[in-house]
């Protein structure tokens, strides 16, 4: 094999190898784009809790079709905090503003179970102490622009 030849074939390779590394890159992009989504999603979320003066013991968000039947991607936040019933329910109208559905549960064990999240239950990692009040406050949107609606976590 000449010296040319074999600056065409290591070419020819190097080029091929590119394609398959930019392909299986978009690909990835692709599959995981719901999942960028959903990490702004939840930025959002903890913001707007913070900026009430809350703070988050931990936080759960989980996309995909949460609940009901049929085809569509819906994004779920859930936060553990320790507050006063009257403070969350102020906290929850201010949650309103920014989002579809924003609601809250006095926390009695670790499961995170609401309508809004049915097909995809969660589960704080913390313990809780049984001589302290937590709640759960969440947030639902039943689809957010851009998402992918061919990611099959939605069907």
């Amino acid at each position: 094999m000449t010296k040319t030849k074999k600056i065409i074939t290591f070419s020819v390779i190097g080029v091929i190898v590119a394609a398959v590394l930019i392909t299986l890159s978009a690909i990835f992009a692709f599959l995981n784009w719901n999942g960028f989504i959903l990490k702004g999603f939840e930025a959002d979320f903890e913001k707007a809790v913070q900026a009430e003066g809350f703070e988050i013991l931990e936080t759960k968000s989980v996309y995909g079709k949460l609940n009901g039947n049929g085809n569509g991607i819906n994004y779920f936040s859930a936060a553990l905090i320790k507050a006063d019933e009257k403070d969350v329910e102020a906290l929850i109208q201010a949650l309103e503003a920014e989002f579809e559905v924003a609601k809250y549960y006095k926390q009695e064990n670790g499961k995170i179970a609401t309508v809004h999240n049915e097909h995809f239950p969660l589960e704080y990692e913390i313990s809780l102490n049984e001589n302290e009040t937590y709640y759960t406050v969440y947030v639902f949107e039943s689809g957010i622009k851009g998402s992918n609606p061919l990611d099959p976590k939605g069907h």
